[in-house]
């Protein structure tokens, strides 16, 4: 952190930009929802949603260091094994707590994974968009 500057003053310039993703979010769903867009409940639940997602973020950071079986657009599965759901929620969870527990002394690698979950938030399916159950690819390396 630069001398003699607080904390209260480096999170408050980032205010303004924390808003208008939250402007630009509450925007498009609003425009899905008008449109009858949006993913049904029933069709699919936020339990299947957020399992879908944690599996996802594993998935992605495998697919990061070895790219293999890539697609355009991956099926939204109807449930995962348990075992399989377990070993990404742990990964998850062990890596998010290592770059906390680093961050005073490699900051970088705080920000590097939340960069990562923050930048696959749109694709990780929690919202459902659209009528086809489907969540879309974003390449991370070339």
């Amino acid at each position: 952190m630069r001398s003699g500057v607080g904390r209260v003053p480096l999170l408050g310039e980032k205010v303004p930009f924390f808003a208008l993703a939250l402007g630009g979010s509450v925007l498009a769903w609003w425009i899905q929802q008008s449109r009858q867009n949006l993913g049904r409940l029933d069709e699919f639940p936020p339990s299947l949603r957020v399992s879908n997602a944690l599996i996802a973020y594993g998935r992605y950071l495998g697919k990061t260091f070895w790219p293999t079986d890539l697609a355009v657009f991956y099926p939204y599965p109807r449930g995962w094994p348990l075992a399989s759901n377990a070993d990404r929620r742990g990964l998850l969870v062990v890596v998010t707590l290592a770059a906390i527990w680093l961050i005073r002394r490699r900051p970088y690698l705080a920000v590097g994974w939340f960069w990562f979950l923050g930048m696959l938030m749109p694709v990780i399916g929690l919202v459902q968009v659209g009528r086809t159950p489907w969540r879309t690819a974003i390449p991370i390396c070339r």
